[in-house]
């Protein structure tokens, strides 16, 4: 957008960034992936997933959880990073359940939430951990994955009091789930 309103005349010839190129790239590739969706209906979430990824990831839908604890090097990383890989181990751990599924993911990260919607212009926000495979991108990689499980993911922000409350519980249930196994 900013470059189409930088130009002074539509035939004018324009340098494209590398964020640019690698969108392009995006959509060459995935556009054909997606799924027709029907905007004249509304379509209710058949699951509900809450995520917290602070100290580490412990997330929870309506029957499960999953639990891990953050590497030292990934604890340094910004907490949008740490929500974005909240959202891809968690897909990755509930996908079973969540397959062919209309999702509503709450988080509280404002930026997280909007960054898996549309995108971000910061694609340092996006790379992934050293060691990722192929370097792929976390967005992207979240994009990739509901498309191939076929998940449509609504991601909301939701005040972090409100998922502090629901974080506690779900502390309290993996902590009672590992004293249990015991």
């Amino acid at each position: 957008m900013r470059f189409v309103l930088s130009v002074q005349h539509w035939e004018e010839r324009i340098q494209l960034d590398q964020y640019c190129i690698e969108e392009l790239r995006f959509w060459r590739r995935n556009l054909n992936t997606l799924t027709v969706r029907d905007c004249f209906f509304i379509h209710k979430p058949q699951r509900f997933v809450y995520s917290d990824a602070s100290a580490s990831v412990i997330t929870l839908n309506e029957e499960h959880i999953c639990h891990r604890l953050w590497e030292p090097s990934e604890c340094s990383k910004s907490s949008t990073w740490r929500e974005l890989a909240a959202i891809d181990f968690s897909l990755e751990s509930f996908a079973p359940v969540l397959e062919g599924s209309l999702v509503k993911w709450f988080t509280d990260s404002q930026s997280a939430a909007k960054i898996v919607e549309v995108g971000s212009m910061k694609l340092d926000l996006h790379r992934l951990a050293a060691g990722a495979r192929d370097g792929h991108l976390l967005a992207v990689k979240i994009f990739q994955f509901c498309a191939e499980h076929n998940i449509r993911l609504e991601v909301q922000w939701i005040p972090r009091t409100e998922n502090e409350i629901i974080s506690e519980q779900i502390i309290s249930v993996v902590l009672l789930t590992l004293m249990i196994g015991r």
